[in-house]
């Protein structure tokens, strides 16, 4: 569990960086250029058309810049832009926090419906992953989660390696469920 925690915590520093760096998809494929593939293991049947509208990310430029040049949610907006909405339309009473759960339902339901792109840590079977998640915020549902096996010792944790990977998974998962994305 210590292992987990020092994972998540590693993620998160390594999204805040400004050393990854934040890349424009192939125009041809249509993906971020990357060798490698990560693995989707949640992918719930829903039309994500009508989702569109709002993607909320983690305060990072590297986390906000990916989600927008997947060239698919209307508007990116970061959790900090979030509670800045919600300072700004007097709502704070009704959502005080957007730091869990309940609070990002609260969130959808008070402010507008919106879908929550998140990173994360796993372990099992001795082996490290970090995987990426799409949530509707409103439901509290995870709709997708990718993952990749991270091998600190050889591979490193980069873009290229990790985070180009989980975004293109993204991709696949935004090419099946919606009939608008390219």
């Amino acid at each position: 569990m210590r292992f987990l925690s020092i994972l998540i915590l590693f993620c998160i520093f390594t999204f805040s960086c400004t050393s990854l760096n934040v890349v424009n998809r192939n125009p041809t494929t249509g993906y971020f250029k990357t060798p490698i593939f990560a693995r989707i293991i949640q992918s719930e049947e829903i039309n994500l058309d009508s989702l569109r509208g709002l993607v909320v990310v983690p305060k990072s430029p590297f986390s906000e810049g990916m989600a927008k040049n997947i060239n698919y949610f209307e508007q990116v907006m970061t959790t900090e832009e979030l509670e800045q909405q919600i300072i700004a339309l007097n709502l704070q009473n009704d959502i005080p926090t957007v730091d869990n759960l309940i609070g990002l339902s609260k969130a959808a339901q008070k402010y507008k419906p919106f879908l929550f792109l998140s990173v994360s840590g796993s372990k099992r079977d001795g082996k490290q992953f970090a995987q990426l998640k799409m949530m509707q915020a409103k439901s509290g549902k995870f709709l997708f989660t990718s993952e990749i096996e991270v091998d600190m010792v050889w591979n490193g944790v980069s873009d290229q390696t990790v985070w180009y990977p989980l975004y293109n998974s993204l991709i696949d998962y935004l090419r099946a469920h919606s009939t608008s994305y390219k």
